[in-house]
């Protein structure tokens, strides 16, 4: 056990990222090879590294995408598409037509160049001089293109679509929320297909797909290396081995905001906000642990769903909140009034009169009642209110003290369930003979599982299919 121990530590010691001498002058967004030149694609512009350095070779706007194709380089910038065909010294502007923004670029395995823009899907066969628009997707903007063996896949308006070679699109995914259809890439892993969007994966085998997710931020992308699976998100780069997505837990081998990944002469480039870094390829034992002999845990963003709802911290409360404040200034107020009216008319009259040598009083009397009820029912449209601020900074410091609370207790949340997961990791390393040691190991997974079941309202143990406290240790 102890040399197991050792031997792991120095591979992970092997294994630390390298960092190029010098990185580039903005934050790296992709990286690529220009011939056996290194490109980095930047929120300023296009640098090609230097022995001395990075030349800027490109500043039509900041860089969002780069694909090579039989030696071009297709560049998606903010200016429009560039592509730096073989032995040329600067990338030369591509036309679309107007209103092409684009939007990302790729090549698939027949050395077809795709391109996504605001106004289509284009595509550009070998040795051809021009694009074509595809004609087999509905109209409208499309966010991304990616391919694999599988085909062509493309994200767009809630949707993902597919193209196998060689026929139309299909629509493999519809309707779709935001995070699980903005496409960022695509490959063939372990007999199926997995799609990378920035909430996790999508696996798809024969007719059906499910969601995945790791549990590790906002994922950026991935590549595939032999039969492992390096994914880079907000919170560094993960390598996955065949089988490990769904019932591992990765260590990341690179601890920064990762965007790109790139595989070169054995090694593996990462562009982050702190440069490119470098990070050897071989051999490597599986760096993701397998939790094959312990009960499996609910994933992470599940569970963080269900804490949020248990304790109405989800962000769809105040995404509520605000829209019943938006349509409020055009709801009328209903003003009703009710009224009685009494009148009463009284009249007496006296006289005298002289008739044949006599004195003669009259008197005349009369009475008059009046009555009426009334009703009227208004509508008054305050649409003023449309244009005062306080409401709207009401709801600002409401959703400013919501997201605070709610990072609070993610936090704990996810400090707590990676804790167990260690524990559970460790109970797997046990020998058969580390019977005290697995009984407290035990003892602290059951006090854990107890904090998760708390904060989640019992959600915890629903979601487990069977918990490690119930399973007599061996």
């Amino acid at each position: 056990m102890l040399s197991h121990r050792i031997v792991l530590a120095l591979w992970n010691l092997l294994l630390l990222p390298g960092w190029l001498a010098a990185a580039p002058p903005s934050p790296a967004t992709s990286v690529a090879l220009h011939g056996e030149r290194l490109v980095v694609g930047t929120e300023r512009g296009l640098y090609l590294s230097e022995e001395e350095g990075w030349s800027l070779v490109l500043t039509r706007g900041g860089v969002r995408d780069l694909a090579v194709s039989d030696g071009h380089l297709l560049i998606a910038a903010g200016a429009g598409l560039y592509d730096w065909r073989p032995g040329a010294e600067r990338p030369a502007p591509v036309s679309l037509g107007a209103g092409a923004r684009v939007r990302a670029v790729a090549s698939d395995g027949r050395q077809i160049q795709w391109v996504a823009a605001e106004s289509g899907l284009y595509s550009r066969p070998r040795h051809s001089p021009t694009f074509r628009r595809e004609t087999s997707l509905p109209a409208g903007a499309v966010a991304s293109v990616r391919t694999s063996p599988a085909g062509v896949w493309v994200a767009m308006r809630g949707a993902i679509w597919r193209r196998s070679p060689p026929g139309a699109f299909e629509r493999v995914l519809g309707g779709v929320e935001d995070g699980w259809w903005e496409l960022r890439g695509a490959v063939d892993f372990a007999g199926a297909s997995l799609l990378c969007v920035p909430r996790g994966l999508w696996k798809l085998e024969g007719a059906g797909a499910r969601r995945l997710e790791l549990g590790i931020g906002e994922l950026r992308g991935f590549l595939r290396v032999g039969s492992t699976l390096w994914v880079a998100s907000e919170r560094g780069v993960y390598p996955y081995g065949e089988g490990r997505l769904e019932s591992g837990i990765a260590e990341p081998a690179v601890q920064a905001d990762a965007f790109d990944l790139l595989q070169s002469d054995g090694r593996l480039l990462v562009a982050t906000r702190r440069g490119i870094a470098t990070l050897p390829l071989g051999a490597a034992p599986d760096r993701v642990r397998a939790l094959s002999d312990v009960p499996a845990t609910p994933e992470i963003g599940v569970l963080q769903r269900a804490v949020l709802a248990y304790l109405e911290l989800s962000p769809h409360r105040i995404a509520r909140i605000a829209e019943r404040a938006r349509r409020s200034a055009w709801l009328p107020q209903v003003r009703a009034s009710l009224s009685f009216d009494r009148d009463r008319e009284r009249d007496r009259k006296h006289d005298e009169v002289f008739s044949s040598g006599r004195v003669r009083n009259l008197f005349d009397s009369s009475s008059d009642l009046d009555r009426s009820i009334g009703l009227d029912l208004g509508f008054v449209w305050e649409l003023a209110r449309s244009a005062e601020p306080d409401q709207a900074l009401d709801i600002s410091r409401e959703r400013r003290q919501l997201i605070e609370l709610r990072d609070q207790v993610l936090e704990r949340v996810n400090r707590l369930y990676f804790e167990r997961v260690r524990m559970l990791m460790r109970v797997a390393a046990l020998a058969p003979a580390a019977g005290a040691e697995r009984r407290e190991l035990l003892v602290r997974v059951r006090e854990l599982a107890a904090h998760l079941d708390a904060w989640s309202g019992g959600a915890f143990t629903r979601l487990s299919s069977d918990a490690l406290a119930t399973r007599s240790p061996k």
